[in-house]
């Protein structure tokens, strides 16, 4: 099967190649993760993320526009994806209900990702660039929950605080 003229073997080294930017994307991130500068790193992540899918969405049908995207997109969610809510778990819940809050939560994302992922290949037989741009509404609105989540605990002036 190809994909604008793309074999699965091209898939699999562009997957390869946004593999090793995340493996340095992790690298930075083990860095930053305790500063005052975890906050300030995610934010830039979730906008280098969101104008990944933003610039995935207008060049559609440009292979290397997506491609670079994927890996740009790739090495910025390590930054502001599931690392930083598993500090959140750590920091925001308290000790007695912090495992069972975790696991609840992680267990209800990957329902809802399970279930998504049922629609996938409709919605991107149906349209590839409206997919994409389904893609980057969620980017933005996990964005903006993120954003807000740091804002309504304070965790940003607490953490800031903290560790000087």
């Amino acid at each position: 099967m190809t994909v604008s003229h793309r074999t699965q073997a091209f898939a699999t080294l562009v997957a390869l190649i946004a593999n090793v930017f995340n493996l340095a994307s992790n690298s930075i991130y083990v860095k930053v993760a305790d500063t005052k500068y975890r906050y300030p790193v995610m934010e830039g992540a979730i906008l280098i993320g969101a104008v990944s899918f933003f610039c995935a969405g207008v060049w559609s049908d440009v292979w290397w526009a997506f491609a670079i995207a994927y890996v740009c997109y790739s090495a910025t969610n390590t930054l502001c994806g599931e690392p930083i809510y598993k500090i959140w778990t750590q920091t925001f819940y308290p000790v007695e209900v912090r495992a069972s809050i975790t696991g609840f939560s992680y267990g209800f994302v990957r329902l809802c990702t399970a279930i998504f992922s049922l629609f996938t290949p409709t919605l991107m037989a149906w349209s590839v660039q409206n997919f994409l741009w389904i893609i980057f509404a969620c980017a933005l609105i996990s964005g903006a929950f993120a954003i807000g989540i740091v804002q309504m605990y304070g965790a940003g002036k607490r953490v800031r605080r903290e560790i000087k």
